[in-house]
Formats: structure tokens, C-alpha cells, sequence
């Protein structure tokens, strides 16, 4: 069939054969279901000669013809004479509509709303009853795996596709009641099975470090920070690692840890008040261990997630210069480094502009983005 398609396609560049009307755009010619096929062009007299050419070319190579018993060929909109001529080139019978193929109805026109319903409902039929057979195989139909009779319990075929073997892994993993404790609604959740399989408790703090309106970066280097993973000074000498000097790169006057670098350091703090102003109001703590205890604090809400983007990008800020400090020996200036976090989040902040916000969200936002 792949043969004969390149061949039906090699026959439409001759300048007398014309594609059906509504087949024209997509350059569509045939189609092959099974053992069936489905040829479409105008109906004149020169494409159809173009067509069984390419058919007769076709059959010459591979033994393969038209049942001329078991074929029939439907014309719309082609005068009654002009049908009689082609189909006795053709030598096939002519078919009539309504004609169903695959339980689909074929028209003469477009398809209407009916003829897609019933195609909607096969493959929903099909659905439930492949969700049925998934869970009388793999897990029963109650969840006793005594009452499987399709197949055995710990055999699967040679030539079973990857995606079922996966399937099938998974009975000795999870439980029908845990594969049905992961739907809501009818609908089975992959997310919802991983977060009811793990063992940790959910964190507090995964509100603010996996706000959507942050940058992917910012949150990560955030998620570092919260999480105490980023290297600071006294995290290499934790690791072994020799230092000639634990000084924090910035300031160059206390050993630099978390809480130095992002609360107490100067050049920090100062970020921190222009920040806080642009912001009005101090949006959080400036000391470690209170900033950590407010983190796991969860709020929602449009400001909440304008405050928490900030948040991010401010972390961001702070742990980019310290960088430049380290490998380039220079600073930038408070001022530059609150500009430059200013600058970034305006740009995020149109995403909000396309949720339904309140009088005071909208004021707040329109604050930041004058």
C-alpha cells in the first residue's frame, strides 16, 4: 500500500487529472483501511483515466487487482450521463448514498453535527471498554486477581506492545484501590497516584518556591536556598572543601553563610529596602529563621503570587552578584540590582493581566508596572 500511494501521488502531476473539491486542500488522493481503499477525484473523465492507470501499473508489479464484484464507484454532483461513461471505464457498478462505512455515515456534502456524535460515541465505547479490560486483567474486576481469565497472572506474550508490559508492571506495584484512589471525577491522575506513593509529608513552603509566576530559574535557585544547598562558604567547608578565606565575597567583613548573605549583608539589606519600597510594605521577614518560618506559611491569591515571584527573583538577585564577586572580583550597586529585578518582573507580570482580578489586585499591580 505505500507503493501504491507514491504511485497515486506520482499520477496527480499530470496536468489532466484534477483532485476532488473538498480533497484539494489536503492534496488528499486515497486512503487505506485494512484491505480496503478509497480513491477520491473530480469527476471527469480524464482523472479517472489517470487513476486506473495508475492502478493497472500498480497491478502489473504486485499481482494485486480491483474485485470488481465486491467494488462500486459514488459520484456527486456529475451528470447521470457523464456517470454511466465512468463507471463503464472504471468496469464497476455504481454505489448510492446513504452509504456507512466503519459505522461512520458518508455524505455528499460536509459531515453534520449527527455524523460526529456517532463517531464521538464508538470512541468512547471503546474507551470503557478497554478501561474495563485493564482493570479486569491487571487487577481484577474487584481487585482479586483470582477472578482474571484473559490471560495468565504472570505470563505476557513475546510480542506484547511496550506500553501494555508497562501496564502490566504495575500490578505488582499498586493496588486496584490505589489506582482508584488517583481518580477524581472518572478521570484516572498519574500525578495524583506518584503523590499518594510517596512516603514524605508535603513541605510548606512549595507554594512560594513553585509560584507559576516565577522564572524556572529563580525557582530553583530559590528551592537551593530554602533547602540549604546552595555553596555558600560555610557550606564548602562543611564539604571538606579548602577556602582561602570564608569571608563573604561581597562585603568582605563576616563569614558568609545564608542568613548573612540574603538578610544581614549590607549591600543585601540595601536591595532589600528598595525592594520593600517599590513593593510598599515589607513583604517579609528580613532575618533567616523567622523569613523560613513565614515560607511555610501558605497564602494564595493574585498579591500573594506577585510577592512570591518577587521573593524569588530578589534571591535570584543577591545570589547572581555574590557570583560575580567570586569569578569576576566586581559588585553591582543596590540600586542596579533592584532595577534589574524590577525590570524582569514587570515583564512577568502581564501573565496576571489575564486572570479576573479585584479593585485592590488590580491597584497593587498597577503599582509595580507604572
Amino acid at each position: 500500500m505505500e507503493y501504491l500511494t507514491r504511485r497515486l501521488q506520482l499520477a496527480t502531476r499530470d496536468s489532466s487529472f484534477r483532485h476532488h473539491p473538498m480533497c484539494k486542500s489536503l492534496n488528499l488522493l486515497n486512503l487505506c483501511f485494512a484491505d480496503d481503499l478509497l480513491l477520491f477525484c473530480k469527476g471527469t473523465m480524464a482523472s479517472v483515466q489517470v487513476l486506473k492507470k495508475a492502478l493497472e501499473e500498480f497491478s502489473s508489479v504486485s499481482g494485486l487487482a480491483i474485485n470488481t464484484s465486491k467494488s462500486h464507484v459514488y459520484f456527486g454532483g456529475v451528470p447521470v450521463e457523464d456517470r454511466k461513461r465512468l463507471a463503464t471505464e472504471l468496469q464497476l457498478t455504481e454505489g448510492s448514498f446513504p452509504l456507512k462505512y466503519l459505522g461512520a455515515p458518508m455524505r455528499l456534502t460536509k459531515w453534520k453535527h449527527e455524523d460526529c456524535d456517532i463517531v464521538i460515541q464508538k470512541f468512547r465505547s471503546i474507551i470503557k471498554e478497554i478501561e474495563k479490560l485493564c482493570r479486569s486483567f491487571l487487577w481484577g474486576v474487584n481487585g482479586n486477581r483470582s477472578k482474571i481469565h484473559l490471560a495468565s497472572w504472570n505470563k505476557i506474550p513475546q510480542d506484547t506492545s511496550w506500553y501494555w508490559r508497562k501496564l502490566c508492571k504495575l500490578r505488582d506495584i499498586y493496588s486496584y484501590g490505589e489506582i482508584k484512589a488517583a481518580g477524581h471525577a472518572g478521570k484516572f491522575h498519574s500525578s495524583q497516584l506518584y503523590n499518594n506513593s510517596l512516603c514524605q509529608q508535603q513541605v510548606g513552603y512549595h507554594k512560594v518556591v513553585w509560584c507559576r509566576l516565577s522564572l524556572p530559574k529563580h525557582r530553583f535557585v530559590l528551592w537551593q536556598t530554602v533547602n540549604a544547598y546552595l555553596l555558600t562558604c560555610d557550606n564548602l567547608v562543611r564539604f571538606k572543601v579548602m577556602l582561602d578565606s570564608q569571608l563573604c565575597p561581597v562585603c568582605g567583613v563576616v563569614n558568609e553563610s545564608l542568613g548573612h548573605l540574603f538578610f544581614d549583608c549590607y549591600l543585601s539589606r540595601q536591595v532589600l529596602i528598595l525592594i520593600f519600597s517599590w513593593l510598599g510594605f515589607q513583604a517579609w521577614p528580613i532575618d533567616f529563621p523567622s523569613w523560613l518560618v513565614w515560607l511555610a506559611n501558605r497564602r494564595s491569591g493574585v498579591i500573594a503570587d506577585i510577592i512570591f515571584s518577587v521573593l524569588a527573583a530578589v534571591v535570584y538577585g543577591i545570589w547572581r552578584n555574590r557570583n560575580q564577586c567570586v569569578f569576576y572580583s566586581c559588585s553591582w550597586t543596590a540600586n542596579s540590582i533592584a532595577t534589574d529585578i524590577k525590570g524582569r518582573m514587570k515583564y512577568r507580570f502581564f501573565i496576571v493581566n489575564n486572570r479576573k482580578l479585584s479593585a485592590l489586585e488590580q491597584r497593587f499591580l498597577d503599582r509595580l508596572t507604572m
